[in-house]
């Protein structure tokens, strides 16, 4: 069984049950009074209180669905709770944007395999569409027997867009995963018929089944700190994003290893070049004649550590940002 530890009540039944509380204690109240007042009024009180009340009965089918992927409190067959244990689940999961706004993602699954966002859609009747339309279609039958299409918003696009929002999230924190996203479709009454490519839509039956054949592309090195991380933001914690360098030239690759440019500088101070060379290391060399082409180095020094070898002491420099002008050469005229 999956790890589930960090699961919490549903959000959206939470928002629900709080907002018709509110109904009942104030909106019913002022809904009578302005009855009293005129019977006009009261009637368009009762329609807005009533929408409310409806509006909340669709939140409601949300956190259904939502609870049926999780396989909690109720277990279903292919929902997140049969995982084995070492995969950890979040759910309602709010993560900050470059904006400063948070997006709360439905269910958020970490394993030995990948890091996954599950967008979880609780409709019946036909889904079709494909991972390129802006919007897919839903044909249902009402009690009565009518058919009718819906247009739904693509929930590829949706789950692509929260997959981007975590990922870029884990980027600045310095974790590097790949997180990808999966529709599921949780009604019991649901036949789709859609084509999507990059991002697997499925039923509720196939969804844990789908996770553990996930063929990731290399495993999850960083899996502590990710579990940190989404363990932070389950507490409402921000991580501050990592300091350091994020990119480095062709030219410094050779000078600056991979561990390095995820490394927070431990100096951040701009120093001349004679000053980041030991005075015993080499003679300071004579300026450039004015004929001569002139080079002129404006380095960035990190960080540093004193050494000793064979009783002289040197200084190991890691430089990691570097600027560079080149004077061309005066012709003469002969």
């Amino acid at each position: 069984m999956a790890n589930l530890q960090y699961v919490t009540p549903n959000t959206l039944r939470v928002r629900v049950f709080r907002q018709r509380r509110h109904l009942l204690l104030i909106g019913l109240p002022v809904t009578l009074g302005a009855f009293l007042l005129h019977p006009l009024l009261g009637f368009l009180g009762a329609v807005l209180l009533a929408s409310l009340w409806n509006l909340g009965i669709r939140h409601l089918h949300g956190a259904i669905g939502e609870d049926r992927a999780l396989g909690h409190p109720v277990s279903h067959p292919g929902s997140l709770a049969e995982l084995p244990n070492h995969y950890i689940v979040f759910n309602n999961l709010e993560v900050p944007t470059e904006n400063g706004e948070k997006r709360e993602l439905d269910q958020v699954v970490l394993g030995r395999n990948g890091l996954f966002v599950v967008e979880v859609k609780h409709l019946r009747g036909e889904i079709s569409g494909s991972d390129k339309d802006p919007n897919w279609q839903q044909v249902k039958r009402s009690r009565t027997g009518n058919v009718y299409t819906t247009a739904v918003r693509n929930p590829v696009a949706q789950v692509r867009s929260a997959a981007g929002v975590l990922h870029r999230y884990l980027i600045s924190r310095g974790i590097n995963i790949r997180v990808q996203g999966i529709v599921v479709f949780t009604h019991p009454d649901v036949m789709l018929k859609v084509l999507a490519q990059r991002v697997p839509v499925v039923k509720l039956s196939d969804l844990a089944s789908t996770i553990l054949r996930h063929a990731a592309t290399k495993p999850p090195r960083q899996f502590m700190e990710a579990v940190t991380a989404l363990k932070a933001l389950r507490s409402g914690v921000v991580m501050e994003p990592e300091s350091g360098l994020r990119h480095v030239s062709v030219f410094m690759r050779d000078f600056v290893s991979s561990q390095e440019r995820l490394a927070a500088p431990t100096v951040a101070k701009r120093l001349p070049l004679r000053e980041a060379v030991p005075q015993h290391a080499s003679a300071p060399s004579s300026p450039a004649p004015a004929s001569k082409p002139v080079i002129e180095a404006n380095l960035q020094v990190v960080g540093s550590q004193p050494k000793s070898h064979a009783g002289l002491e040197t200084v190991e420099i890691t430089v990691v940002n570097h600027t560079t002008t080149a004077w061309p050469r005066r012709r003469t005229q002969t």
